[in-house]
C-alpha cells in the first residue's frame, strides 16, 4: 500500500498570485504533512493492509 496526496481542489489551482496564496494556505492547513517518503513508493513502504468487503474505513497510523 502506498500513501499519496489527494489532488489540490480546483479553486486553489492557477497561476495567479491569489491562487498561489490560497494553495499555500490550503497546504498549511493540512495536518501531518508532508507524507514521509517511505510511504510514497511500493518498493519502500512497510505498510500492508487486508481489505475486506464489510469494512468501510481503515485507520492507519504512520510514523516519521
Amino acid at each position: 500500500m502506498t500513501v499519496t496526496e489527494a489532488p489540490m481542489p480546483g479553486e486553489f489551482r492557477g497561476q495567479s498570485g491569489e491562487s498561489q496564496i490560497k494553495a499555500s494556505q490550503y497546504i498549511e492547513s493540512l495536518k501531518n504533512r508532508p507524507i514521509p517518503d517511505k510511504y510514497g513508493t511500493l518498493a519502500q513502504t512497510p505498510l500492508t493492509i487486508t481489505v475486506t468487503e464489510d469494512q468501510q474505513t481503515y485507520d492507519i497510523k504512520l510514523s516519521r
